[in-house]
């Protein structure tokens, strides 16, 4: 995580109001810097990433399901909202995905934060996600498109590019 990281995430829990605030602060700088980070790279994210920037809110929910395809070329995320609806994210992949650490990432998984940023260099537009979850486990998913859909009782909310 480049902004929202597990050390600024635990820092803000402190229990110390000095530690505490200054952790807040830092959060809204962190905040501030990933928001003009979107706004530069917005014109380059496809529609559909951007619908999931703008609608789609994982905080505390749990991955329910979660794989790659056979050839590599694709990961998918289940997603169960707090609220009781269902989220089903769909990478189209430019690289193998990350874990970090590679051993944390058992269930469950509840989604914390996430950042999506553009990977520099090469010809053809990639992107990166990256998943902060509880316990500090990360997933970075490098992808050249996003396709997402939100469901409540298996009704359709919000559908780009469903898979």
């Amino acid at each position: 995580m480049n902004y929202f990281t597990p050390e600024l995430l635990e820092a803000g829990n402190s229990l110390d109001p000095t530690a505490a605030d200054a952790a807040f602060q830092a959060w809204e700088r962190a905040e501030a810097a990933y928001e003009a980070r979107l706004k530069q790279i917005w014109p380059a994210l496809s529609a559909t990433v951007r619908m999931y920037l703008d609608e789609i809110r994982l905080h505390d929910a749990e991955v329910i399901a979660k794989g790659i395809s056979n050839d590599g070329q694709a990961f998918g995320l289940v997603v169960r909202l707090k609220s009781g609806g269902t989220v089903r994210l769909h990478y189209s992949l430019a690289s193998p995905p990350r874990f970090h650490p590679s051993t944390a990432l058992a269930s469950p998984l509840l989604w914390q934060y996430d950042e999506i940023d553009d990977v520099p260099g090469g010809g053809v537009s990639a992107f990166v996600h990256r998943i902060l979850f509880t316990g500090a486990a990360e997933l970075h998913l490098s992808f050249y498109d996003l396709s997402c859909a939100a469901y409540v009782d298996e009704t359709v909310l919000t559908d780009a590019v469903a898979f």
